[in-house]
């Protein structure tokens, strides 16, 4: 950093922070591949320093300040993996893996979402069409969605606007709409939250200050472009 720029990551700093949490780039997973394996490996490398706690039947975490794994083990062995970066104001999903010989077994997926939920509170889960294990993916969200967890989308292609483009999903019907496997489709990411009640005491809160930022043109271009090269 030159001499007289400002440190805007090390200080408590609103745009970074809402940056770094909802807007910043997040890795694409290749279509149907099975990262199990390496997923796993991961793990075991992370258990052996900060340890694991059951949190319900067949199901445990291990996480440290920036990191958090929800996985579920069956007979002993580890059958569902997902792997999630903590951020100042939500819950990163970043990869989630099926153990190939338990397919169709719980703890699944939706399982290790809604423990989640409860590890982060409260915070929301973020994720991208791309995340899924499978590609039955969206089936996941609907579940989730039909089950009353709040689900809300918002458009990343204009950084500067994010907080304008924030919509609450009241149907899987109207997630499908979004969830799209195109290039629009890849525009949306997604805020997993406990209730309506969750997501307006605390996400919604940090879109709307966005919002204000936006409207009263404080919002610097010049920052996301830094970020991203």
């Amino acid at each position: 950093m030159s001499e007289g720029q400002y440190d805007y990551k090390n200080d408590d700093n609103t745009r970074w922070h809402f940056y770094e949490s909802w807007l910043q780039e997040m890795p694409q997973r290749i279509k149907a591949r099975n990262d199990f394996p390496g997923l796993l490996n991961n793990l075991q490398e992370f258990i052996s320093i900060f340890g694991e706690n059951q949190i319900s039947q067949n199901i445990f975490k291990s996480e440290s300040e920036s990191t958090l794994y929800v996985f579920g083990r069956l007979s002993n062995e580890v059958s569902v993996i997902t792997y999630m970066e903590k951020t100042q104001q939500s819950v990163k999903i970043m990869n989630t893996q099926k153990n190939e010989k338990f397919k169709g077994t719980r703890p699944g997926a939706v399982d290790l979402y809604l423990n989640a939920l409860e590890i982060v509170k409260p915070k929301s889960l973020m994720f991208t069409s791309d995340n899924q294990m499978t590609d039955r993916g969206l089936e996941i969200w609907k579940k989730l969605l039909s089950m009353g967890k709040h689900i809300s989308v918002y458009d990343v292609t204009n950084k500067s606007r994010a907080g304008q483009t924030l919509k609450q999903l009241s149907s899987p019907e109207e997630l499908e709409q979004y969830f799209r496997n195109d290039l629009v489709g890849q525009h949306y990411r997604y805020v997993l939250s406990e209730s309506i009640e969750e997501f307006n005491n605390y996400t919604y809160c940090n879109f709307m200050t966005r919002r204000i930022c936006e409207s009263a043109g404080t919002i610097n271009d010049d920052f996301y472009k830094d970020e991203d090269k």
